[in-house]
């Protein structure tokens, strides 16, 4: 386990993990949790393929403006959320290369990235169980692709877009509403101020 192990080290400004060996671990929950000077950090060899528990592991870095976590393996992952929560200076999310069977918690994975402008979502289908404040505030994105979510296990989706003030186009092509979802779903998920373009198929 690595959890919590650098988290709450209020003035570390950069971690190299290059040569450490992370293969076995499991859980790197809170990894990086409220290092609030950390600007970089080098994860290159970084290995997560046992890897489960990505919870709140870089949540309120909020000097990190950049990340590479494109080598990771989330194929085991069922939790990531509120991964980058917080990361109020980062400007770029690229997980396109995510591949997993598992259903996972995805909820406030982006929230409150201020200056958030791109998210590279992953180009196959992941299975999501809560979509809450997924991109909460993230007031610097006009435009994001979610259409490879399969929706059909969540029922939450509470202020999924809420503070979204520039977003101006999503894709949610692929979302379905269950049955069993509540009856003010839509409200919940853009507050009732939804984004002007909206693919008529979605919802």
């Amino acid at each position: 386990f690595l959890s919590e192990s650098i988290a709450y080290l209020f003035v570390l400004k950069f971690v190299d993990f290059s040569t450490l060996n992370t293969s076995k671990v499991i859980s790197f929950y809170k990894l990086f949790v409220m290092c609030y000077n950390l600007t970089s950090v080098d994860m290159s060899n970084f290995i997560t393929d046992s890897g489960s528990n990505f919870i709140s592991m870089f949540c309120c870095c909020e000097s990190l403006t950049s990340i590479n976590i494109l080598h990771f393996n989330f194929s085991n992952a069922t939790a990531l959320n509120y991964m980058f929560s917080g990361c109020s200076k980062l400007k770029s999310v690229d997980i396109s290369t995510m591949k997993t069977n598992n259903i996972i918690e995805f909820y406030g994975v982006f929230g409150y990235c201020y200056s958030l402008e791109s998210i590279k979502m992953p180009k196959s289908i992941i299975k999501v169980s809560n979509l809450n404040e997924l991109l909460t505030s993230c007031k610097t994105l006009t435009s994001v692709d979610l259409s490879c979510i399969d929706n059909s296990n969540a029922l939450s989706y509470r202020s999924m877009f809420s503070g979204c003030t520039n977003l101006s186009s999503i894709d949610i092509s692929s979302f379905r509403i269950p049955t069993n979802a509540k009856p003010d779903l839509v409200f919940d998920i853009f507050d009732n101020n939804a984004p002007a373009s909206i693919p008529s198929n979605s919802c």
